[in-house]
């Protein structure tokens, strides 16, 4: 591939801003500079355009002024066909644009990655989502969940994940908002929708624990034996012995009582001269 024709491929596909383009299809298009944005709009009438869909969301510059707002195509930003999102992505990563990203042997993205909302499962304020990576070749679906009073994401809604945080764009503020997850695996996943139970961090299931320890102690495992083993006690220096004290102590009162004496015998002395 040579560099005009990964230009002419995100040009034709409108992805030549921004790599989030390469993956979802912008809806709208810039009166002003004709960039293609993307695009949201909340039921009071209010609009917003990026320029990428992960943080920081970039504001796209130009529909600053309500006068000259953008042309929708759609309602919504939506992910594009496989084989057109592997087609840019191999254009941009030549061009430099798109570098791909890092991934936990779990599944779970370790930077900020786009993710495709398929499904979604409320209780309460906790939300259980599946949803698809759709940077990854191979589309991996991962399983997660977020705690928020308010319906943030629905189905076919486009997210960025993280490790630690997903970020989504508030449908009615129409602003980004940060959440933190919790990654699960497929079946305890499974386990806490039907049951409801909660827990704070994925828990693995026996056969997986069986395993792990077939393999060798992973570093969290070292890390509870280690917090469960008892500390042994600093050791301290030894108190000095009373008689050094006392042999100590005694130079220092001597030189003390024998300056005011010396002062008084000269003061008393008389003069050689009588």
């Amino acid at each position: 591939m040579q560099t005009r024709d990964a230009e002419r491929i995100l040009r034709e596909q409108r992805a030549s801003k921004g790599y989030s383009s390469c993956f979802v299809n912008p809806n709208a298009v810039c009166p002003v500079c004709a960039a293609s944005v993307f695009y949201y709009q909340n039921d009071r009438g209010s609009r917003v355009f990026f320029d990428d869909l992960s943080p920081p969301w970039p504001k796209h510059p130009c529909t600053d002024n309500p006068a000259r707002s953008a042309s929708a195509k759609s309602a919504r930003p939506q992910p594009r066909a496989r084989g057109i999102r592997l087609e840019l992505a191999e254009a941009a990563s030549f061009l430099g644009i798109y570098d791909g990203g890092r991934y936990h042997s779990s599944g779970y993205p370790i930077d900020w990655q786009m993710i495709e909302i398929l499904s979604v499962e409320r209780k309460g304020f906790q939300f259980f989502l599946t949803g698809q990576l759709i940077e990854m070749a191979d589309g991996p679906v991962v399983y997660f969940s977020i705690t928020c009073p308010e319906e943030i994401v629905a189905a076919g809604d486009v997210v960025s994940g993280c490790f630690s945080a997903i970020s989504a764009l508030h449908p009615t503020k129409l602003a980004p908002r940060s959440y933190k997850v919790t990654w699960f695996e497929n079946e305890r996943f499974v386990k806490v929708i039907a049951t409801g139970e909660y827990a704070l961090r994925p828990l693995r299931e026996a056969s997986s624990l069986a395993s792990v320890r077939s393999e060798g102690p992973t570093p969290a495992a070292i890390l509870i034996r280690r917090s469960k083993a008892p500390r042994a006690r600093p050791k301290t220096a030894a108190a000095p012995r009373a008689r050094d004290n006392v042999a100590k102590a005694k130079p220092r009162s001597k030189s003390k009582a024998t300056k005011p004496c010396g002062r008084r015998s000269r003061t008393r002395s008389p003069s050689p001269g009588r």
